[in-house]
């Protein structure tokens, strides 16, 4: 008779049954607080990949192209470790201006240039998510998936934009503002998931990792 009459196989059923790990394979902040924000309990390794867009690829070829190849980077270093039960979240952004990929700015007088250019305008934000599984040895992409949202920004107003230029918050940003932040004022119209312009399609990930058996923990103290 087994102690407390529990056979050892059912601590090895119930850990090769355990709910995955989840990695998320990006060092975004941005990322980090909205995955906490619903409840996700996750770990962070950044891939590091090159991002080096191809010669007469689209802007959502590049942004999905981008995110598999982080979620596969990361699944890989995983992979040589004994994370065996494993699922990797990647994810990449990027805006579309004129058929132009909307990058970040060089300084603040190209970054007022760049607001100057799609003031009064519509552009595209492009958020694409690739999920890798790691289980008995071997990676399998689960999904990938891109979200657009459309953007139109207010006229231009040579003060206003000069103000918010000078605040500094446009220096790290695609497009040269954070719809988040002070960027918001910048904006007429929005359509599509908010979350997907900030940086990740909050809805459609959220759905794909309780499919997977990821789930979310309410209570805030554990997070």
């Amino acid at each position: 008779m087994h102690l407390l009459g529990i056979s050892p196989n059912y601590f090895l059923f119930k850990k090769m049954n355990s709910s995955p790990v989840l990695y998320l394979a990006s060092n975004s902040a941005r990322r980090a607080a909205l995955l906490t924000q619903v409840g996700f309990s996750f770990q962070v390794i950044a891939s590091n990949i090159a991002e080096i867009p191809r010669d007469r690829e689209t802007v959502k070829d590049t942004v999905l192209r981008f995110a598999r190849k982080k979620a596969r980077a990361v699944a890989e270093q995983l992979l040589n470790t004994d994370k065996n039960n494993a699922v990797i979240l990647a994810a990449d952004t990027d805006g579309e201006f004129e058929g132009k990929i909307l990058g970040k700015p060089k300084n603040k007088e190209d970054a007022l240039q760049m607001l100057k250019k799609m003031a009064g305008k519509e552009h595209l934000i492009h958020s694409a998510f690739a999920i890798c599984e790691i289980s008995h040895g071997k990676i399998t992409e689960i999904n990938a998936k891109l979200i657009t949202a459309a953007v139109r920004m207010i006229d231009f107003e040579e003060e206003l934009f000069r103000q918010y230029v000078e605040s500094g918050e446009c220096l790290d940003k695609a497009g040269s503002y954070a719809l988040q932040g002070r960027g918001a004022v910048l904006v007429a119209e929005m359509q599509g998931d908010f979350y997907s312009v900030v940086g990740l399609p909050l809805f459609a990930v959220c759905r794909e990792l309780r499919r997977l058996g990821i789930k979310p923990n309410f209570d805030m103290a554990k997070i």
